[in-house]
Parts: structure tokens; sequence; C-alpha cells
């Protein structure tokens, strides 16, 4: 995700050993992103679309103020540095 953009970002790999993703999905709301994914035909299996739809729950949180969220926004933190580090690449 991007602070300074308010923007949830999804990276797609094929496979672990892929150095830079195939797809970076951006969208301002976890639907949005959710759906684009879908759309792209990305998730082919419920178990996994159920853990994205977590995640992507997460950084929507995570990009609300800290003020309003109660501390909340801290769930996604700790992806930061690996989202940033792939998006440099």
């Amino acid at each position: 995700m991007d602070r300074k953009e308010a923007t949830i970002i999804a990276l797609h790999f094929s496979t672990l050993q892929m150095e830079k993703p195939l797809n970076i999905i951006k969208g301002k709301m976890r639907r949005n992103v959710y759906a684009k994914i879908i759309e792209l035909g990305l998730v082919t299996e419920l178990d996994h679309a159920a853990y994205l739809g977590s995640q992507l729950t997460k950084a929507e949180i995570a990009l609300i103020p800290a003020k309003n969220t109660f501390k909340i926004s801290r769930y996604s933190r700790d992806d930061l540095p690996a989202f940033q580090e792939v998006l440099r690449s």
C-alpha cells in the first residue's frame, strides 16, 4: 500500500522465484482492487480468494488515519518494506 497516495497495491507473481510481479493492481478501496483481480482471472481457488479479501481489508483499514481507527493502522506496516522493494525494481 502507498500511504502517501492512500492507495492499496496488490502484486501478482505466478511463482515464488519471480523477481518482478506480472501484474500490479492499484485502487483506493479494497472492493475495486478485488474486482480487478477477479476480472483478470488471477484467483481460481476459494481459499486464496478468502485470504486475499482479508488482506485487502487490512490494507484498507491501515490507510485510515490512526486517529480515526484507534491505532488499527498498524496491521499492514510489516508488509510495507516488501512492497516498496518490489515497486522500486
